[in-house]
């Protein structure tokens, strides 16, 4: 079943993990989250693998029960994230693999997160998200993201911003070779995603240009 409650990690690392789903939909710290969810202040680190839906975090976000949106916030990822299947609504993301959903508006939330970990998938991949029809915002990844089926595809931020309700803002990524942010937006707007060098993600401002929550 779908978690849909609140789980804080106070600030603790999942440390070593390795889930390898095969066939199964979802692999992750949390393989599937609905409405009334609220994930934070947790880490992983390790190794996800599946051969649809993979997240460091969460695998995948449905939408079967009523509640608030589901969110993700002040958590990090410094696992191996990798989706072997060639779905484009579905991939490999350091965070969020993707939403079941991805035809309907924003269902979720994934707010002052990061990702350090390689992504890689044969088709989809982000370094935040991999499919993404929520709202992201004061989110960075320095992680290497990697699609088999070329740049396209892979994204720094997220592969593909479905939907006009999807928004990606206040986000930074590690400048490195030819990918975007947003790898494809689907009339989805975003706003201040920027690519930055190694020393000006290590900057002692970049804290401060994210949120409080990077300054503490």
């Amino acid at each position: 079943a779908p978690f849909c409650g609140h789980f804080d990690g106070v600030g603790h690392t999942v440390k070593n993990i390795y889930i390898v789903s095969g066939s199964h939909p979802a692999a992750g710290l949390f393989g599937v989250i609905d409405r009334g969810a609220l994930i934070e202040n947790v880490g992983v680190t390790g190794y996800v693998a599946s051969d649809s839906f993979a997240g460091g975090i969460v695998a995948r976000v449905t939408n079967d029960v009523a509640g608030s949106y589901p969110v993700i916030q002040k958590c990090w990822n410094g696992a191996t994230v990798e989706s072997n299947t060639y779905h484009s609504t579905r991939g490999a993301g350091g965070i969020l693999g993707g939403d079941t959903y991805a035809d309907i508006p924003a269902t979720y939330s994934i707010i002052d997160c990061y990702n350090v970990g390689p992504v890689h998938a044969r088709k989809t991949a982000g370094g935040i998200a991999g499919v993404n029809a929520g709202l992201l915002m004061n989110c960075y990844n320095a992680g290497v993201v990697v699609s088999d089926a070329g740049s396209g595809y892979a994204g720094a931020i997220t592969a593909t911003n479905k939907q006009r309700n999807a928004f990606v803002e206040n986000c930074y990524y590690l400048a490195a070779g030819a990918l975007d942010g947003v790898g494809y937006s689907e009339n989805a707007p975003s706003a201040n995603v920027t690519a930055k060098m190694a020393e000006e993600l290590s900057a002692s401002d970049m804290p401060e240009m994210l949120s409080e929550s990077f300054c503490c």
